[in-house]
């Protein structure tokens, strides 16, 4: 998977979801006076960042950031957001819609996911898994091999691997994308992890 395509291969993820995910609106002018004070300091932890600028993309928003992982975020449409472990050797992009989405639209998300995993795929098939967090439910596949690099040595900004998945909480949902070459199991399971904290401040 090449660096200069990771943008588009986001972009086309999102544009699959936004166009069967059965969207329901969500009123984002809307303050929350929970936002501020000790709500706002929990934000901040479970970032695990230092200041109010980087409360990504309105401030009743949060997801816990593993230690060693590097975050930063593009505040264009839909708001996206970048968290990579201290190697390098794993991404994981996040874009946020304000609108929740049904059950039913996630189903008929991840499947075109699937599908579009699959057209670059060693393997023959794919798994959906459901996945909860306190305030969030989704569906995510199974490890994707890029059949044109194994066996090969992979050029600086490329990708193996990768996991799509999407997503829904109380005011928003979103889709996110796992691109790793390191077989540590163990990377894949903080990414899920910290994807099933994302929540809304009540």
């Amino acid at each position: 998977m090449k660096k200069l395509s990771i943008t588009l291969f986001v972009f086309c993820f999102t544009i699959f979801f936004l166009s069967g995910c059965g969207l329901k609106s969500t009123n984002t002018s809307k303050t929350n006076a929970n936002t501020s004070g000790e709500a706002v300091e929990t934000a901040k932890t479970l970032m695990s960042i230092t200041d109010d600028q980087n409360l990504f993309p309105i401030k009743d928003f949060y997801i816990q950031v593993a230690d060693n992982w590097k975050f930063s975020k593009d505040l264009q449409k839909p708001a996206t957001f970048k968290i990579q472990n201290s190697k390098n050797q794993f991404t994981i992009l996040i874009s946020i819609i304000p609108y929740e989405a049904t059950d039913e639209g996630l189903k008929s998300s991840i499947n075109k996911s699937k599908e579009s995993l699959l057209s670059d795929a060693v393997e023959k098939d794919l798994t959906i898994n459901s996945f909860s967090g306190s305030k969030i439910t989704g569906y995510y596949t199974s490890q994707s091999t890029d059949k044109n690099y194994v066996g090969k040595k992979l050029p600086e900004g490329q990708w193996l691997n990768a996991m799509q998945g999407c997503f829904t909480t109380s005011s928003y949902s979103g889709t996110f994308t796992f691109l790793y070459n390191t077989s540590d199991t163990t990377q894949i399971n903080e990414a899920l992890k910290m994807i099933e904290s994302i929540g809304i401040i009540n």
